[in-house]
């Protein structure tokens, strides 16, 4: 015979009235509400700073921006002094070259002599100052470059003070060359 089979039992849980457990409740809804007002805070800071990073990384950039303007725009200066150096030293050989032999010609051509040989000192002298000039201004060029490095290396590791006076005095380097180079465009034209 068949033995009799229970029927499942099911546990059903006791819930007690609410009124019960408000203390418990209450401490929750504390927690909760501290945690709450926390997190707002920490989300408003971070919102904070990643406001000013922005703002810090606007600014980097924008002066990268015309630092790199400023050495393109040096580069293309010395290009143009070299250019013009080259020039120069041609000259300055056709010079040479015409006093060497304006000398071996008749006695009559001294005074021709005398004319190129000053030619000759004059493209001698401006050669010269042209070099000079295209060496300030690599000077200048490299303050630059090594002012973006500043730049980009940051606060860590240079204070802003040291890199705005290293600023000042790579603008006021830049301004002697700038100076010089226009000295002797209009020394070659005058």
């Amino acid at each position: 015979m068949k033995e009799p089979v229970e029927p499942p039992t099911i546990t059903v849980p006791i819930i007690l009235p609410l009124y019960r457990h408000t203390r418990a409740w209450m401490v929750v809804a504390g927690t909760l509400a501290i945690m709450l007002i926390a997190s707002v805070v920490i989300a408003g800071y971070l919102w904070n700073v990643n406001g000013k990073w922005q703002a810090q990384v606007n600014q980097l950039t924008d002066t990268g921006y015309a630092l790199g303007d400023r050495v393109a725009e040096h580069r293309n200066q010395i290009d143009q002094l070299e250019s013009t150096n080259g020039l120069l030293a041609d000259q300055l050989a056709n010079a040479k070259e015409r006093v060497l032999t304006l000398s071996n010609e008749k006695a009559q051509w001294r005074d021709d002599t005398a004319f190129a040989q000053q030619q000759v000192e004059e493209l001698a002298d401006h050669l010269t100052m042209a070099m000079d000039v295209a060496t300030q201004m690599n000077r200048c060029l490299e303050g630059e470059e090594q002012l973006i490095r500043y730049i980009r290396a940051g606060e860590l590791v240079y204070p802003a003070a040291e890199v705005a006076a290293y600023q000042v005095s790579v603008q006021e380097l830049c301004d002697s060359a700038l100076d010089a180079k226009q000295a002797m465009e209009e020394e070659i034209a005058g």
